[in-house]
């Protein structure tokens, strides 16, 4: 993934997110230790993910993908050369990711509260938000 890219990442995740996050993509973006895009048969981007080394762990997200399928693909390509400890904050609803990551060695944490105001007491997302950004940001 590379500069040219980011203008679709934005697009991509402002379909998945339901709004506008284009400061935070790029602030994420050159804060990434590692970022990648899948494409589709014709070349058109159909999902990201970026990873930053935080605290002596690599945290892995925002991951935007239409399938469960492919957000393993994105969060391998942009951990695998990571050694260290990996944490991804999934969406509650991602069951098949959730299972998935299990099978790989992941292990659930603790989930801190979600506090939303103004809104149905859930964090709206499209089906191609996976994961997101960390918890500060979603």
């Amino acid at each position: 993934m590379g500069d040219a890219d980011i203008d679709d990442v934005v697009e991509l995740d402002a379909n998945a997110f339901g709004g506008d996050r284009r400061a935070l993509i790029f602030a994420r973006w050159r804060q990434s230790c590692s970022a990648a895009i899948a494409l589709d048969g014709s070349g058109d981007p159909i999902g990201f993910a970026f990873a930053t080394n935080q605290r002596g762990q690599r945290i892995l997200g925002p991951l935007v993908a239409p399938s469960a399928e492919i957000a393993l693909h994105l969060l391998h390509s942009v951990s695998e050369q990571h050694q260290g400890q990996l944490r991804v904050d999934i969406l509650e609803d991602q069951q098949d990711l959730s299972s998935a990551l299990s099978g790989a060695g992941f292990r659930p944490e603790t989930r801190p509260p979600l506090l939303v105001r103004n809104g149905g007491g859930h964090l709206r997302h499209g089906p191609t938000m996976w994961a997101i950004a960390a918890q500060a940001f979603g």
